[in-house]
């Protein structure tokens, strides 16, 4: 699964989220509130899996790094993109003494998709906080069920309770604020008439 031990050099994604999450701020705010229904029912107890074309794990840090079409995959939700970061923790069995690796979060980088059989959600930087359930998509947002798609500056969907928060505001470092919106296609049921000429 591991390619072996390496010395780290802090990847371009990692510069990337850096720069993001350190000299911008996103402002949440109710701007609109989404049904993730794809997400509502997801196995969040579920062991992740992750599959990629290299990978370095830096054991003193408990961290490991994947590259290349990396796919991290829980229950029936897919998380893709180019780079991928994990942070684990190295809790001891109770019964036998031993320790193992739980997964605490995900950060990924590059092209992230985040897929449900019923959703799909696209953006350029993805944590996903597993002990919170929370999954945060920034970066040119797109979120699409079936021919209903919504676009913002951030996503935030609690895979406790399957709503997604969708943010358009932007404010950088020097406190300028952008004027970002949230915007939405939805599709709707024929009406009545429709139906009676069929």
């Amino acid at each position: 699964m591991y390619s072996g031990l390496k010395k780290y050099k802090p990847l371009p994604f990692l510069k990337a989220a850096a720069l993001l999450l350190c000299g911008f701020t996103l402002i949440l705010t109710p701007l609109s509130a989404l049904s993730a229904q794809g997400f509502r029912h997801h196995d969040t107890n579920a062991p992740i899996d992750i599959d990629a074309d290299h990978s370095e794990v830096l054991y003193n840090d408990n961290r490991a790094i994947y590259s290349g079409h990396v796919r991290a995959r829980q229950a029936d939700m897919t998380i893709t993109a180019a780079y991928v970061r994990i942070a684990y923790t190295m809790p001891k069995n109770s019964k036998t003494g031993e320790a193992s690796p739980q997964m605490q979060r995900l950060d990924a980088s590059g092209g992230v998709t985040i897929q449900t059989p019923d959703e799909m959600a696209k953006g350029e930087i993805a944590i996903y906080d597993v002990p919170k359930r929370l999954v945060t998509l920034v970066g040119h947002v797109e979120m699409v069920r079936g021919d209903s798609v919504v676009h913002g500056a951030r996503l935030i969907i609690d895979l406790n309770t399957g709503k997604g928060t969708m943010d358009g505001s932007l404010v950088g470092s020097d406190g300028s604020q952008g004027k970002g919106r949230v915007t939405g296609h939805f599709v709707v049921p024929p009406s009545n008439q429709d139906n009676k000429k069929q």
